[in-house]
């Protein structure tokens, strides 16, 4: 996995896989170790132009939203 990743290595990716995190005495959770199973490329435009690119797709829903950086928010579970 180290040599697929190594190409790609300033760009920004999503990894997925499995770890283990250790709770410490403070209660702060520390990742001890962590296995790649996958990656993938992520799009590195400002969410900005992105919003800006689906407002302009035909019947999506995107331009009736007000808040559109709120609205990735609670879709992403951040609003928690």
């Amino acid at each position: 996995m180290a040599k697929k990743l190594a190409g790609h290595l300033f760009e920004t990716v999503r990894v997925t896989g499995q770890g283990r995190w250790l709770r410490e005495s403070d209660g702060r959770w520390n990742l001890h170790n962590f296995k790649i199973y996958s990656y993938e490329r992520l799009d590195e435009r400002p969410l900005g132009e992105v919003v800006a690119e689906l407002r302009r797709v035909p019947r999506n829903g995107w331009k009736d939203v007000t808040d559109p950086y709120g609205e990735l928010a609670k879709l992403r579970g951040d609003d928690d």
